[in-house]
């Protein structure tokens, strides 16, 4: 961590200590790098940027950040901004070590005010910052929990096969229908239950005999987000008249927001679950886990981690309360409970492998 206030380093790295978070230890030859930058008798750590040897700027609080962000017992950069000189210049200097390092960087405006111009230009280019050291604190200890070993320096993210396959689609702009969603599922290696889109009453009930009954009728229409709130789900369909009936209802209540209708294959299985994806500009990928798939809001039980959990699939779902039960026990969507063995062999939802030490800050 640093600061261009040696009174505010120390701050930071008391309120570190009292909060359980390690104080970084860089090695040898980062320690011999920084203090090359620092005037005679300044310790490596709580970094005092404004007694560097070239002086304060912003190239020179850039070499000594990255020389910590480079090093392996370092896990997180927190830069503490008081008002100072050239603080635009080290506010670029900053969040681009963010994104170049692979490792969290938090930038705390403690500037007051002063601060106001640079805070705008961060908000515009969506970059994350703390104006409290104690919500700096938060976000770390939240990093700590969940947050995997980052590279040891910066590196080209790795492009997997699957990618290929995802940037051959042609999907519109803007909100994806339900056809276009499971393509693009799919298409990153995600299986996904086999469907049709059907445009009229008589290409859905063609559907439902190719694919073979019971079926599902999912009403297709790209502005509308919760399709079962408007009559837009039906389950269990038996036949062609229960198809027929539920094509009509559906464009009766739809009207010409209706694309068409997506015929699927009705699957059962342990529980009702919603799954969700996020990428954040500031700190990477995310994924949600929840319990109640359509009720998720009325459970309120959803977990949230960064992609790879560093925990693997039981990290995420472990922490979903309805899936940590007795046996793992879950809520079924009939209402009703399902169990099975939690340490059985798992769907990889957010990656995996064992929790490493964490670094220091």
């Amino acid at each position: 961590m640093g600061s261009g206030s040696g009174g505010g380093a120390a701050i930071v790295a008391d309120r570190l200590c009292d909060a359980g978070l390690p104080l970084a230890e860089p090695g040898n030859e980062t320690c011999r790098k920084l203090r090359e930058e620092l005037l005679p008798g300044q310790p490596p750590l709580p970094l005092d940027v404004g007694a560097l040897r070239s002086g304060f700027s912003g190239d020179a609080v850039k070499r000594v950040l990255s020389s910590l962000a480079a090093d392996e017992g370092v896990g997180a950069v927190v830069y503490l901004m008081t008002t100072q000189p050239q603080m635009a210049q080290i506010t670029s200097e900053v969040s681009a070590l963010g994104r170049s390092s692979g490792k969290p960087v938090l930038l705390v405006l403690s500037a007051g005010s002063v601060a106001d111009p640079i805070r705008q230009t961060l908000r515009e280019a969506g970059v994350a910052f703390c104006d409290r050291l104690d919500d700096a604190l938060r976000v770390l200890h939240g990093l700590a929990d969940y947050a995997d070993v980052p590279p040891l320096r910066p590196r080209a993210p790795r492009r997997p096969e699957i990618i290929d396959g995802v940037a051959t689609l042609r999907l519109p702009a803007g909100t994806l229908n339900a056809e276009d969603a499971l393509r693009l599922v799919e298409a990153a290696g995600v299986p996904v239950v086999a469907g049709t889109l059907c445009p009229n009453e008589e290409s859905a009930v063609a559907a439902a005999a190719a694919i073979g009954y019971p079926v599902v009728a999912k009403a297709v229409a790209r502005n509308i987000a919760h399709k079962s709130d408007h009559g837009g789900v039906r389950l269990g369909l038996a036949d062609e008249v229960d198809v027929r009936a539920a094509f009509r209802d559906m464009t009766g209540r739809l009207g010409r927001l209706m694309e068409g209708i997506l015929i699927q294959a009705q699957e059962t299985g342990m529980a009702e679950l919603i799954l969700g994806a996020l990428w954040d500009t500031a700190f990477g990928p995310f994924v949600l886990v929840g319990s109640g798939g359509i009720f998720a809001e009325l459970f309120e039980d959803t977990s949230l981690a960064p992609a790879p959990d560093p925990r693997g699939s039981g990290g995420v779902v472990g922490r979903v309360e309805d899936l940590a039960g007795p046996a793992g026990c879950a809520r079924s969507s009939e209402g009703g409970r399902s169990c099975r063995n939690r340490r059985g062999g798992g769907h990889r939802l957010a990656g995996g492998g064992a929790r490493p030490p964490t670094p220091g800050i």
